[in-house]
């Protein structure tokens, strides 16, 4: 994945398209398109040292965004406690999110990717993942 504010570091330290490319193991073609758009964006470099990396990438490239966003993240820990509370099956809290999705105008996960990401939240974590 190209560093953004590394190459931006780079450009404004004066090193050349070949040794940025070098140094952030991208082509140089990357470098130059990087500086393109910030000149089309008219953006100042101190507009930029105030972003993080994944707000500069939207803005320099949107449409190399991953498709999954505009998706609604399912709250699993809430919805547990109202699987509790209402004494409610999983379905029925998938059509809940169906539908608060829908309110926020946002996309929900099919229910059998609802089911496969409740699974992956349930599953016990094991040693290895502790630092």
């Amino acid at each position: 994945m190209v560093k953004y504010m590394l190459i931006i570091e780079y450009l404004s330290k004066g090193n050349n398209f070949s040794q940025i490319a070098t140094l952030c193991s991208c082509s140089r073609t990357t470098v130059w398109q990087v500086l393109q758009r910030i000149d089309f964006l008219n953006i100042s470099l101190d507009e930029i040292k105030e972003m993080k990396e994944e707000e500069l990438r939207f803005l320099l490239f949107p449409e190399r965004i991953k498709k999954g966003n505009g998706y609604l993240i399912p709250d699993f820990k809430w919805e547990e406690f109202q699987m509790r509370k209402h004494q409610s099956s999983l379905r029925l809290c998938w059509r809940r999110y169906c539908k608060r999705a829908l309110k926020q105008n946002l996309k929900a996960y099919s229910w059998a990717s609802f089911v496969f990401f409740y699974g992956q939240f349930r599953k016990p974590c094991s040693d290895e993942d502790d630092p």
